[in-house]
């Protein structure tokens, strides 16, 4: 783990986790291990994905596999050793922060029987296999799997992190409004207190949900991301309603996190990638 920051983050990932995750992880981790190979791994979720035995299992694959087509998404040459490194830490935040299980739309039951039963359907990260087997920087990176870095030898900042199809400015909100509120108010108290505020992490979605798979985690510091003043001004003045506000996408650095939000759309040349 290199920053604490890194560890707030997996912290971060490890709530969205059940404690069933964990022979999931350990899979994942064998498999990692054994083969120094992310696509591999993410194969190989893909076939336990088709045999889990319901949706609530299913969910848990799907958990580990959307984190891992982020990670190699996101974050640039990453090495085999610290993708090992965050799996087992995942692990072992999961057995903390991993909920009992996930909610009723995600328990065993007739509906989820007969999904199972349409071949055609896959997990989000499943349709991000066959692109990083095919990447030239999978074939040419020993040891470093630089996956989605730009081709030409130099390259615009812009291109550094991958954006797919997503639009640069992208309308969001907090994935937890709740948790928002508390951060907000804790940070308050503090400067009440003549202390400092803590630095928090919050978890974004973007507002058009069939974004959110393209997506992944990110996230925004009450600290460290310009313009959530803003936003918690604008909480307060709607009696703690959570407002929508915007990221510039290529802004977001390696860790994903948003360097600034907006309350208005930002005028910026990026177009969508």
């Amino acid at each position: 783990m290199r920053t604490a920051v890194d560890f707030e983050t997996l912290s971060a990932i490890a709530t969205g986790f059940t404690q069933q995750s964990k022979s999931v992880l350990a899979d994942a981790l064998r498999c990692l291990r054994e083969t120094r190979d992310p696509v591999t791994t993410l194969e190989l979720l893909r076939e336990l994905w088709r045999a889990a035995p319901g949706s609530g299992p299913q969910k848990d694959i799907e958990a580990v596999g959307d984190w891992l087509v982020d990670r190699l998404r996101w974050r640039k040459s990453s090495t085999p050793d610290d993708l090992l490194t965050e799996l087992g830490w995942l692990y072992r935040l999961a057995v903390v922060h991993g909920k009992d299980r996930w909610d009723d739309r995600g328990r065993r039951g007739g509906a989820d029987r007969r999904d199972r039963g349409r071949a055609s359907r896959l997990p989000a990260f499943a349709a991000h296999i066959e692109a990083l087997r095919r990447s030239p920087q999978r074939e040419s990176a020993r040891p470093a799997l630089d996956l989605f870095a730009p081709r030409s030898a130099v390259a615009r900042p812009s291109e550094q992190v991958p954006h797919l199809l997503l639009p640069d400015v992208l309308e969001v909100s907090f994935e937890s409004p709740a948790a928002a509120t508390e951060a907000f108010r804790n940070a308050r108290e503090r400067v009440k207190g003549g202390k400092a505020p803590k630095p928090r992490l919050l978890a974004l979605q973007p507002v058009d949900a069939a974004l959110r798979p393209l997506v992944g985690l990110i996230t925004c510091s009450t600290t460290e991301t310009v313009g959530m003043r803003e936003v918690e001004q604008r909480m307060l003045e709607d009696s703690g309603k959570a407002p929508t506000f915007w990221i510039v996408v290529s802004k977001c650095d390696e860790k994903r996190l948003a360097s600034q939000v907006h309350m208005v759309i930002p005028d910026v040349e990026h177009g969508r990638r």
